[in-house]
């Protein structure tokens, strides 16, 4: 019903805003009526968890982008001030947790590099290497 009734209450408003105007009320501009909408809430209490389960799913399958999820998150009862602000913060977060994620791989594959280099090539004499027992390793004299 609500959708049915739609029109008319945009109608209201025109009618109550040129209502003010013709009075002149104090502070209201004069002019064409402002374009108003009445929004409502759900009639029936929303299931927080179900909603962001759902968002989770469907961002995480790329089904809904990070707009529109932080949106229906906001829609929810979450408490997000600004879904723009909001969704530059998720962004700023992930570049930030992307490239400390590289950093440590490119930490990793240069740890790895080195281990291999000397397993290849014959160690100069007098060298030390790093040899693994169990879980530690120590210097061990290069005699290849």
């Amino acid at each position: 019903m609500r959708l049915a009734r739609e029109h008319k209450y945009r109608l209201l408003f025109k009618f109550v805003q040129r209502l003010y105007q013709a009075g002149r009320a104090e502070g209201w501009p004069g002019g064409e009526s402002l374009p108003a909408r009445l929004a409502w809430a759900p009639y029936t209490p929303t299931d927080r968890g179900a909603v962001l389960e759902e968002v989770v799913k469907a961002y995480g399958a790329g089904v809904l982008s990070l707009e529109t999820a932080v949106t229906l998150l906001l829609e929810a009862g979450y408490p997000i001030k600004d879904a723009s602000q909001e969704v530059a913060r998720i962004r700023a977060k992930a570049e930030q947790e992307a490239a400390v994620r590289m950093a440590e791989a490119a930490a990793r594959r240069g740890r790895d590099g080195d281990e291999d280099q000397e397993e290849d090539g014959p160690a100069p004499a007098g060298a030390k290497r790093l040899v693994e027992k169990g879980s530690e390793r120590e210097p061990v004299e290069a005699s290849r």
